[in-house]
């Protein structure tokens, strides 16, 4: 991780900062690509870590004008192309059956860590052994093993990682094919993050799940809007838990903020002298 970029150390100084009630009073995030007017020093963060919406016409409808009337052609009638469905099955019977991956508990699991699930986060090893039937979570630990060996012996650019934190496997690339990632959608960008922020986020990563009450207490300010930034920077998640009789909204670190420090864990933050107080 390079100077210009959030380390651990800037992280606990930070949270050390904030509970001695020394935290920047600067409640906004800096715009990207500017400097920052205000004396916060600006941090570096790789955009990868920062997610994108979709646009919401990316799904087309696949009907068509006749097809949303209740009006259907059938598509063997047709004389025009052959349709994409037809098209496939012809392929696979002209393909040799010793030409077809095999199916079986190892291929299966493969292709699930493969496509992965529509978040985009670690899957669980109960959910992956729920999904597949006769195979214990046991066996999952076991499989992924063998694929992982798979891979190395044969020079495969991906790896199956697990993350504590999620308790799940996630399938990935190898850093050293980041270059080739970086030729399809180029290099990572860089955006800014106020030191204001970074007090922030240094207070609920040490004390999660932390309450916006009990985080505007610990930095002596405000922090609703620095907050809500964390959260749509994917940075901090918000859950709802029972605290006696009463449910309230806390909030905690990512999968996101783990990849950024590069951490299997939130029990893996480095500790400090700086950090000791009352």
């Amino acid at each position: 991780m390079s100077s210009d970029e959030l380390s651990f150390e800037e992280l606990s100084q930070a949270f050390a900062r904030a509970i001695r009630g020394n935290a920047v009073k600067n409640e906004s995030f800096e715009p990207e690509g500017r400097a920052s007017s205000g004396g916060d020093e600006l941090v570096d963060i790789p955009d990868e870590f920062f997610g994108e919406d979709f646009p919401d016409d990316i799904f087309e409808d696949p009907l068509d004008d006749d097809e949303e009337n209740g009006e259907f052609e059938d598509p063997e009638e047709e004389d025009g192309p052959q349709s994409a469905s037809d098209a496939f099955r012809s392929m696979m019977d002209e393909i040799d059956d010793d030409q077809l991956v095999p199916l079986n508990p190892r291929t299966i699991l493969e292709a699930m860590l493969f496509v992965g699930n529509p978040a985009n986060s670690p899957i669980m090893p109960e959910t992956l052994s729920n999904l597949m039937r006769g195979v214990s979570v046991s066996e999952i630990h076991e499989l992924v093993e063998e694929l992982n060996t798979h891979y190395s012996q044969t020079g495969c650019p991906w790896e199956i990682v697990w993350f504590e934190e999620a308790h799940g496997y996630f399938m990935q690339l190898r850093e050293e094919f980041t270059p080739l990632r970086e030729n399809f959608y180029g290099k990572i960008r860089q955006v800014k993050l106020s030191q204001s922020a970074i007090d922030t986020l240094a207070i609920v990563a040490y004390e999660q799940p932390l309450s916006l009450e009990e985080i505007n207490q610990l930095r002596g300010t405000p922090s609703g809007p620095i907050l809500a930034q964390l959260v749509k920077r994917q940075l901090l998640r918000t859950q709802k838990i029972r605290r006696g009789t009463k449910f309230m909204t806390v909030y905690s670190t990512t999968e996101r903020f783990l990849k950024l420090f590069e951490l299997e864990s939130i029990s893996d933050l480095p500790q400090s002298d700086d950090l000791a107080y009352e």
